[in-house]
């Protein structure tokens, strides 16, 4: 982080070109807050690698992110990924998260943004959802307000040094990838929070 922008290296594949086109890709869709990626070459030490950048998304009056596994950790004592292991369904996980959140926060509407995380994960199959990079902002005041979605360079199957080599083939890599957090299947997942929360017009 450096002058009110954040940087992210390349580690594993082409992360950063995935997070420049998810971000591109969002406006098309009704997802009405989220983070947007710059591609650009960055100078790390002696050596220029490929990365990405993006501005900060903190607004006067906001004080920090405070990500889902830190409010579980607050309020209910125990990490997130252990705490929704005590329930088998999917449905029953999500309920419980979205519940446990509100409650926190004060905020009304999580559930509507948590069917927004996990159906821009299904469009674009990203693997990475973990309770860490599922967040709220505490604000001065001490309100909450949701955090832009970010942190989709897991996605199209970006880790090419690791997981998805070039030579697998696509429908490989589809049978290859799971989901987080709630259930490894991504239909799954996101059948359980229309179930739950109905109304909102992804389109």
């Amino acid at each position: 982080y450096a002058n009110g922008r954040w940087y992210k290296e390349d580690g594993l594949g082409y992360e950063a070109l995935t997070e420049v086109l998810v971000s591109r890709l969002l406006p098309k869709t009704s997802v009405r807050r989220f983070v947007e990626y710059q591609y650009e070459a960055l100078q790390r030490e002696d050596r220029v690698v490929h990365g990405c950048v993006s501005k900060d998304f903190m607004e006067p009056g906001d004080d920090k992110v405070v990500s889902v596994e830190r409010l579980f950790q607050a309020y209910e004592g125990q990490s997130a990924a252990k705490a929704v292991l005590a329930y088998e369904e999917p449905i029953d996980k999500i309920r419980y998260v979205v519940r446990t959140v509100e409650r926190a926060t004060g905020l009304m509407d999580f559930g509507r943004y948590m069917r927004e995380i996990l159906t821009v994960d299904a469009l674009f199959f990203n693997e990475d959802r973990h309770f860490h990079n599922i967040a709220v902002i505490r604000r001065k005041d001490g309100c909450y307000r949701e955090c832009p979605v970010f942190d989709n360079g897991a996605a199209l199957f970006s880790d090419v040094r690791g997981d998805y080599p070039l030579n697998m083939t696509e429908e490989e890599c589809r049978n290859k990838i799971r989901a987080k957090p709630f259930s490894r299947d991504f239909d799954q997942q996101l059948d359980a929070c229309e179930l739950l929360f109905p109304a909102f017009p992804f389109r």
